[in-house]
Protein backbone atom coordinates (compact mmCIF):
# COMPACT_ATOMS: atom_id res chain seq x y z
CA UNK A 1 0.00 0.00 0.00
CA UNK A 2 2.64 2.45 0.71
CA UNK A 3 4.16 1.52 -2.65
CA UNK A 4 1.13 1.96 -4.30
CA UNK A 5 0.64 5.41 -2.50
CA UNK A 6 4.28 6.37 -3.58
CA UNK A 7 3.77 5.78 -7.04
CA UNK A 8 0.33 8.21 -6.93
CA UNK A 9 1.77 11.03 -5.09
CA UNK A 10 5.53 10.97 -7.06
CA UNK A 11 4.07 14.23 -9.17
CA UNK A 12 3.29 16.17 -6.54
CA UNK A 13 5.77 14.72 -3.52
CA UNK A 14 7.82 18.14 -3.83
CA UNK A 15 5.01 20.18 -3.34
CA UNK A 16 3.61 17.90 -0.50
CA UNK A 17 6.81 18.37 1.14
CA UNK A 18 7.66 21.78 0.81
CA UNK A 19 4.07 21.93 2.56
CA UNK A 20 5.48 20.03 5.60
CA UNK A 21 2.93 17.13 4.83
CA UNK A 22 5.29 14.36 6.12
CA UNK A 23 5.16 16.12 9.72
CA UNK A 24 1.34 16.81 10.25
CA UNK A 25 1.09 13.43 9.06
CA UNK A 26 3.62 12.55 12.19
CA UNK A 27 1.57 14.25 14.54
CA UNK A 28 -1.62 12.48 13.03
CA UNK A 29 -0.06 8.95 13.72
CA UNK A 30 1.26 9.95 16.87
CA UNK A 31 -2.14 11.38 17.77
CA UNK A 32 -3.82 8.45 16.62
CA UNK A 33 -1.90 6.17 18.42
CA UNK A 34 -2.41 7.76 21.94
CA UNK A 35 -6.41 7.33 20.94
CA UNK A 36 -6.26 3.79 19.93
CA UNK A 37 -4.41 3.47 23.61
CA UNK A 38 -7.38 5.54 25.24
CA UNK A 39 -9.88 3.30 23.31
CA UNK A 40 -8.33 0.02 24.25
CA UNK A 41 -9.88 -0.69 28.13
CA UNK A 42 -13.18 -0.27 25.86
CA UNK A 43 -11.76 -2.63 23.47
CA UNK A 44 -12.18 -6.47 23.09
CA UNK A 45 -8.11 -6.37 22.57
CA UNK A 46 -7.65 -5.48 26.31
CA UNK A 47 -7.08 -8.81 27.08
CA UNK A 48 -3.73 -8.50 26.25
CA UNK A 49 -3.00 -6.60 29.47
CA UNK A 50 -5.77 -8.54 31.54
CA UNK A 51 -5.16 -11.48 30.87
CA UNK A 52 -1.14 -11.65 32.37
CA UNK A 53 -2.70 -10.06 35.25
CA UNK A 54 -4.93 -12.65 35.68
CA UNK A 55 -2.81 -15.29 34.96
CA UNK A 56 -0.77 -13.57 37.70
CA UNK A 57 -3.41 -13.26 40.36
CA UNK A 58 -4.91 -16.80 40.31
CA UNK A 59 -1.33 -18.18 40.43
CA UNK A 60 -0.69 -16.07 44.47
CA UNK A 61 -4.67 -15.49 45.23
CA UNK A 62 -6.22 -18.00 47.65
CA UNK A 63 -9.82 -18.24 47.80
CA UNK A 64 -9.78 -19.37 51.58
CA UNK A 65 -7.20 -16.49 52.77
CA UNK A 66 -8.14 -13.34 50.77
CA UNK A 67 -9.90 -10.40 51.19
CA UNK A 68 -13.50 -10.68 49.29
CA UNK A 69 -12.89 -7.40 47.63
CA UNK A 70 -9.54 -8.63 46.08
CA UNK A 71 -11.04 -11.55 44.99
CA UNK A 72 -14.35 -9.38 43.53
CA UNK A 73 -11.23 -7.47 41.36
CA UNK A 74 -10.07 -10.13 40.16
CA UNK A 75 -13.04 -11.57 38.68
CA UNK A 76 -13.46 -8.68 37.23
CA UNK A 77 -10.13 -8.57 35.55
CA UNK A 78 -10.94 -12.21 34.44
CA UNK A 79 -14.30 -10.83 32.85
CA UNK A 80 -11.55 -8.96 30.72
CA UNK A 81 -9.31 -11.63 30.54
CA UNK A 82 -11.26 -13.80 28.38
CA UNK A 83 -9.90 -14.06 24.77
CA UNK A 84 -13.24 -16.15 23.59
CA UNK A 85 -11.35 -18.66 22.49
CA UNK A 86 -13.44 -21.35 22.97
CA UNK A 87 -11.71 -23.38 24.47
CA UNK A 88 -14.04 -24.26 27.57
CA UNK A 89 -17.29 -24.59 25.77
CA UNK A 90 -14.87 -27.62 23.87
CA UNK A 91 -14.83 -29.16 26.95
CA UNK A 92 -18.03 -28.24 28.39
CA UNK A 93 -19.78 -31.99 29.80
CA UNK A 94 -23.49 -29.90 29.49
CA UNK A 95 -22.21 -28.19 25.90
CA UNK A 96 -24.24 -31.01 24.12
CA UNK A 97 -27.81 -30.31 25.99
CA UNK A 98 -27.38 -27.22 23.10
CA UNK A 99 -28.81 -29.57 20.83
CA UNK A 100 -31.90 -30.00 22.82
CA UNK A 101 -32.03 -26.49 24.59
CA UNK A 102 -30.63 -23.60 21.61
CA UNK A 103 -29.57 -21.11 24.73
CA UNK A 104 -26.25 -20.15 23.87
CA UNK A 105 -25.54 -19.30 27.33
CA UNK A 106 -24.82 -22.96 28.21
CA UNK A 107 -21.39 -22.41 26.63
CA UNK A 108 -18.69 -21.37 28.61
CA UNK A 109 -17.26 -18.81 26.77
CA UNK A 110 -20.88 -16.97 25.94
CA UNK A 111 -21.93 -17.30 29.13
CA UNK A 112 -18.55 -15.00 30.08
CA UNK A 113 -20.00 -12.34 27.33
CA UNK A 114 -23.37 -12.27 28.83
CA UNK A 115 -21.71 -11.83 32.74
CA UNK A 116 -20.10 -9.08 31.53
CA UNK A 117 -22.87 -7.35 30.31
CA UNK A 118 -24.50 -8.18 33.82
CA UNK A 119 -21.94 -6.97 35.67
CA UNK A 120 -21.59 -3.16 33.17
CA UNK A 121 -25.12 -2.59 34.35
CA UNK A 122 -26.69 -2.98 30.65
CA UNK A 123 -30.27 -3.30 30.28
CA UNK A 124 -30.73 -6.44 29.84
CA UNK A 125 -34.57 -8.09 29.14
CA UNK A 126 -36.67 -10.42 31.14
CA UNK A 127 -36.01 -13.51 28.23
CA UNK A 128 -32.17 -12.39 28.01
CA UNK A 129 -31.97 -12.83 32.07
CA UNK A 130 -33.68 -16.04 31.82
CA UNK A 131 -31.03 -17.53 29.28
CA UNK A 132 -28.39 -16.14 31.46
CA UNK A 133 -30.13 -18.44 34.62
CA UNK A 134 -30.69 -21.29 32.39
CA UNK A 135 -26.87 -21.02 31.38
CA UNK A 136 -25.42 -20.76 34.66
CA UNK A 137 -28.18 -23.54 36.36
CA UNK A 138 -27.56 -26.40 33.55
CA UNK A 139 -23.83 -26.36 34.81
CA UNK A 140 -22.90 -29.36 36.40
CA UNK A 141 -19.87 -27.84 38.16
CA UNK A 142 -17.36 -30.51 36.60
CA UNK A 143 -14.50 -28.25 36.46
CA UNK A 144 -12.78 -28.84 33.27
CA UNK A 145 -13.47 -25.24 32.11
CA UNK A 146 -11.49 -23.76 34.21
CA UNK A 147 -8.80 -26.59 33.95
CA UNK A 148 -8.77 -25.68 30.24
CA UNK A 149 -8.55 -21.91 30.07
CA UNK A 150 -5.58 -20.74 28.72
CA UNK A 151 -5.61 -17.40 30.63
CA UNK A 152 -6.33 -19.07 34.28
CA UNK A 153 -9.58 -17.29 34.37
CA UNK A 154 -10.94 -19.28 37.61
CA UNK A 155 -14.71 -19.67 35.28
CA UNK A 156 -15.96 -22.34 38.28
CA UNK A 157 -16.20 -19.29 40.76
CA UNK A 158 -17.16 -16.80 38.58
CA UNK A 159 -20.68 -19.32 37.52
CA UNK A 160 -21.40 -19.62 41.42
CA UNK A 161 -20.94 -15.73 41.74
CA UNK A 162 -23.44 -15.32 38.57
CA UNK A 163 -25.69 -17.64 40.01
CA UNK A 164 -25.69 -16.16 43.42
CA UNK A 165 -25.99 -12.62 42.06
CA UNK A 166 -29.11 -12.97 40.38
CA UNK A 167 -30.50 -14.76 43.04
CA UNK A 168 -29.23 -11.47 45.07
CA UNK A 169 -31.10 -9.48 42.51
CA UNK A 170 -34.48 -10.99 42.97
CA UNK A 171 -35.15 -12.64 40.39
CA UNK A 172 -36.91 -15.48 41.08
CA UNK A 173 -35.14 -19.06 39.78
CA UNK A 174 -37.39 -21.66 38.71
CA UNK A 175 -34.50 -24.58 38.33
CA UNK A 176 -33.71 -24.18 42.34
CA UNK A 177 -36.86 -25.67 43.65
CA UNK A 178 -35.37 -26.92 46.74
CA UNK A 179 -32.35 -25.82 49.06
CA UNK A 180 -30.70 -29.42 48.98
CA UNK A 181 -29.55 -28.59 45.29
CA UNK A 182 -25.31 -29.49 44.97
CA UNK A 183 -24.90 -25.85 44.02
CA UNK A 184 -26.95 -24.21 46.79
CA UNK A 185 -24.70 -27.03 49.29
CA UNK A 186 -21.52 -25.50 47.95
CA UNK A 187 -22.42 -22.10 48.61
CA UNK A 188 -23.55 -22.56 52.30
CA UNK A 189 -21.12 -21.95 54.13
CA UNK A 190 -21.00 -18.81 51.99
CA UNK A 191 -24.24 -17.61 52.08
CA UNK A 192 -25.98 -16.19 55.14
CA UNK A 193 -28.15 -18.20 57.15
CA UNK A 194 -30.90 -16.14 56.25
CA UNK A 195 -30.57 -16.15 52.66
CA UNK A 196 -29.99 -19.44 52.36
CA UNK A 197 -33.72 -20.25 51.82
CA UNK A 198 -34.70 -17.37 49.82
CA UNK A 199 -34.35 -19.14 46.62
CA UNK A 200 -36.79 -21.73 47.31
CA UNK A 201 -39.00 -18.91 49.15
CA UNK A 202 -38.55 -16.57 46.04
CA UNK A 203 -39.93 -19.20 43.62
CA UNK A 204 -42.67 -20.77 45.32
CA UNK A 205 -44.35 -16.84 45.70
CA UNK A 206 -43.73 -16.41 42.07
CA UNK A 207 -45.32 -19.85 41.21
CA UNK A 208 -48.14 -18.72 43.39
CA UNK A 209 -48.76 -15.60 41.61
CA UNK A 210 -48.49 -16.73 38.51
CA UNK A 211 -50.69 -19.64 39.20
CA UNK A 212 -52.08 -19.64 42.61
CA UNK A 213 -54.59 -22.18 42.79
CA UNK A 214 -55.11 -25.55 41.19
CA UNK A 215 -58.64 -26.51 40.99
CA UNK A 216 -59.77 -30.20 41.63
CA UNK A 217 -62.77 -32.01 41.88
CA UNK A 218 -63.05 -31.67 45.45
CA UNK A 219 -61.52 -28.15 46.51
CA UNK A 220 -58.55 -25.74 45.07
CA UNK A 221 -55.02 -26.96 46.32
CA UNK A 222 -52.08 -24.41 46.56
CA UNK A 223 -49.11 -25.15 44.40
CA UNK A 224 -47.08 -23.40 47.61
CA UNK A 225 -45.68 -25.75 50.24
CA UNK A 226 -47.78 -26.10 53.22
CA UNK A 227 -46.83 -29.70 54.81
CA UNK A 228 -45.36 -28.79 58.33
CA UNK A 229 -43.64 -32.49 58.28
CA UNK A 230 -41.77 -31.49 55.01
CA UNK A 231 -40.86 -28.25 55.58
CA UNK A 232 -39.23 -28.87 58.93
CA UNK A 233 -37.29 -32.03 57.51
CA UNK A 234 -35.70 -29.77 55.41
CA UNK A 235 -32.98 -28.12 57.25
CA UNK A 236 -32.24 -31.69 58.71
CA UNK A 237 -31.93 -32.99 55.21
CA UNK A 238 -29.69 -29.75 54.08
CA UNK A 239 -27.24 -31.27 56.88
CA UNK A 240 -27.91 -35.16 56.46
CA UNK A 241 -24.80 -37.13 56.85
CA UNK A 242 -25.91 -39.25 54.23
CA UNK A 243 -24.41 -37.39 51.40
CA UNK A 244 -21.09 -36.10 53.80
CA UNK A 245 -18.97 -38.44 51.69
CA UNK A 246 -19.47 -37.30 48.43
CA UNK A 247 -17.25 -34.97 47.18
CA UNK A 248 -18.31 -33.54 44.07
CA UNK A 249 -16.03 -35.60 41.80
CA UNK A 250 -19.23 -35.68 38.92
CA UNK A 251 -17.71 -39.15 37.61
CA UNK A 252 -21.82 -40.14 37.72
CA UNK A 253 -23.30 -36.73 35.71
CA UNK A 254 -20.43 -37.57 33.03
CA UNK A 255 -21.59 -40.36 32.14
CA UNK A 256 -24.73 -40.35 32.73
CA UNK A 257 -27.18 -40.75 30.35
CA UNK A 258 -30.06 -38.63 30.62
CA UNK A 259 -27.98 -35.91 31.18
CA UNK A 260 -26.37 -36.93 27.40
CA UNK A 261 -29.60 -36.32 25.86
CA UNK A 262 -31.03 -33.35 28.00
Amino acid sequence: MGYGTAKIIKPVALELDRAKLPAILWYMHFLACWLGLAYLPFSKMFHIFASPLSLLANAVMDKEKSDPANIATRQVIELDACTHCGTCSLRCSVAVVFEGIPNLNIFPSEKMASIKRVVSGKELSEQEVRHIQEGAYLCTNCYRCTVVCPVGINLQDLWFNARETLLQKGYPEFLVLTPLSFYRGLMKENVAESDYRKPLVRARKALASGYELIKTKDKPVHLTLTEKELSSGLSVSAQASTFSVCFGCQTCTNVCPVVANY
